[in-house]
């Protein structure tokens, strides 16, 4: 009889660990290799859409709206405290809007010592928007190609969505929108997961939630969103998988009613703000901006300008629209333009911003569209579908030649243009002519970057609060004769001659006013008027050019964030 004696090998945990390590990288390497496709495709489409949203994103386009600033504002307001009234703001919170749109701008800021090292706070929002705008353009990616598109057909939707002009204009600003847009789609991505676990569905819930709660009118997208979740859950568990998208996102949205209960400010009352005042405010109070359907109303002017930056991808959506119809997850996309057509033609109020939550819906629909023609066999196999696919291809072509030339052109402006000169002159005369001890009144731009440069929070004040914040008004009982200068931009010119009433302060500082410094040509120039209370007061037709002095290191001489 053979005894076989067996001897244990001891393998040494360095080698166990080693071999793990390269099991580990192996597989990396093994879904590099299987994905290589979509990162040479989406890549290049995703560079292209970076270099043209962030070159030039400081200069271009002018600083004509102070939403950017008055977020900016709010965030440092929470990151600093100083000043601030309730953390939120540096003047009294009224619940304009929800918290948690600039309470996302804290870390980006806090990481970038934005508040800290100098920099220009005016260009930092635009770089913050670029940031959150590159993550929509991936998200789009990632629910084309869950709707089914191919990686080609995923990758034109993130093209048609970041290198629109519209897109360009809109998305290198910081408005809540740009910064709500990547959780609305993440909503959808979630929905859509592959292999439809309960917690994608929960999680998609939290999304829509943090969509919501960004910006307020994302909400509209919540039948859309709903539908998709009755088409992707289980039929044998539908109703629990409803329930926990919504249940999710109604405990996080009813978060913010719960705050203005506990500090004593949900209902409207003497001496306080309230967020059912608000909601009013908004719903109904709110100056409308007419019928979109009126030539003559700023609604049409509005739709005009997005119809106008855009029209060739508005034409091509409108085409797809019937292809999108012949898949059953698709269909949703219907609901989703639907639901923002008729929001467009209420007769209320209109944000400018509100087609920065359309555009990508408008990409998806394209690109969804033209990957079903793309995948049609009306000729039957082989040689009938690559007769129509080579069709399609003559179709692409002849398509790109009329909208690539026109874009490009477009986006060649964006990243070469200077329209912020005026803005960064009047800012840099200020740092550099006014002491940090005096009195401003300057719109929200204006004001970030004074606070950045060191001027005393308290000491700059927001044109707009001087005559309805009640803290304001405690710090300066005499109003426009506590005011030392007034800072005139675009957006403090607009609103005092559109809105008056609203800010007489306002009007009789400018009007016991004289002029200092301008910095631009015409009525447009941007301008810096030191107030005096024995100066005559002058027409309410300010500005005569005879007045202008132009400083030596000139080159060139709406009452809530929407």
């Amino acid at each position: 009889m053979a005894f076989v004696t067996v001897v244990p090998v001891t393998v040494p945990a360095t080698a166990v660990a080693a071999g793990e390590r390269s099991s580990l990288a192996g597989r990396l390497w093994a879904r590099l290799v299987a994905n290589s496709s979509t990162l040479l495709t989406l890549g290049p489409v995703m560079v292209l859409v970076g270099a043209v949203q962030a070159v030039n994103a400081g200069d271009w386009p002018a600083y004509t709206n102070d939403d950017p600033g008055t977020y900016l504002a709010r965030a440092w307001a929470v990151q600093t405290g100083r000043g601030a009234h309730h953390s939120l703001a540096p003047y009294t919170y009224w619940y304009d809007h929800v918290p948690f749109g600039w309470i996302q701008i804290v870390p980006i800021t806090w990481l970038g010592q934005m508040f800290r090292d100098g920099s220009s706070a005016n260009v930092a929002t635009r770089e913050i928007a670029v940031a959150y705008t590159l993550i929509s353009a991936l998200l789009v990616f990632v629910v084309a190609r869950r709707f089914g598109c191919s990686v080609v057909w995923s990758a034109i939707a993130t093209g048609l969505f970041g290198l629109s002009p519209l897109a360009v204009t809109y998305l290198r600003q910081m408005y809540i929108d740009t910064i709500g847009l990547p959780w609305l789609l993440a909503a959808f991505a979630l929905a859509l997961s592959p292999r439809r676990r309960l917690w994608a569905f929960a999680a998609s819930g939290a999304a829509f939630a943090g969509a919501c709660l960004t910006k307020e009118t994302f909400i509209l997208w919540l039948p859309a969103l709903a539908w998709l979740v009755w088409l992707r859950a289980d039929p044998k568990a539908r109703r629990m998988y409803l329930f926990a998208w919504g249940a999710v996102a109604f405990v996080l949205l009813v978060l913010y009613p719960m705050y203005a209960v506990l500090k004593g400010e949900l209902l409207p009352g003497k001496g306080h703000v309230s967020l059912i005042g608000a909601i009013e405010w908004q719903l109904s109070q709110r100056q409308s901006t007419g019928s979109v359907l009126t030539r003559d109303s700023k609604g049409y002017e509005l739709v005009a300008s997005w119809l106008e930056g855009a029209e060739w991808l508005w034409l091509a959506c409108a085409a797809a629209i019937p292809f999108t119809l012949l898949r059953r997850e698709t269909r949703v996309l219907l609901a989703a333009l639907g639901v923002a057509v008729l929001y467009v033609l209420h007769p209320g109020y209109l944000p400018e911003m509100f087609v920065i939550g359309v555009v990508p819906f408008a990409a998806l629909t394209v690109a969804c569209a033209g990957d079903v023609v793309w995948k049609l066999s009306l000729f039957g196999r082989g040689w009938g579908q690559r007769i129509w696919r080579l069709g399609c291809c003559a179709g692409l072509v002849m398509a790109g030649a009329q909208f690539v030339p026109s874009w490009a052109n477009a986006d060649e402006v964006a990243m070469t243009s200077n329209e912020s000169a005026q803005l960064f002159e009047t800012e840099n005369w200020l740092e550099h002519h006014v002491p940090r001890s005096a009195t401003l009144l300057v719109d929200d731009n204006v004001w970030i970057q004074l606070v950045d440069d060191g001027y005393t929070p308290d000491k700059v004040v927001w044109f707009w609060q001087l005559d309805s914040d009640p803290d304001v008004e405690r710090r300066y009982p005499l109003r426009w004769r506590d005011i030392n200068y007034v800072v005139i931009t675009d957006t403090m010119r607009v609103n005092v001659l559109t809105s008056a009433s609203s800010i007489p302060s306002v009007v009789e500082a400018i009007g016991h006013s004289q002029l200092v410094a301008s910095f631009g040509q015409g009525p447009d120039a941007f301008q810096i008027r030191r107030v005096g209370k024995a100066l005559a007061k002058v027409p309410p037709v300010w500005f005569p050019m005879s007045e202008v002095t132009r400083s030596p290191k000139s080159s060139s001489g709406q009452g809530a964030p929407e």
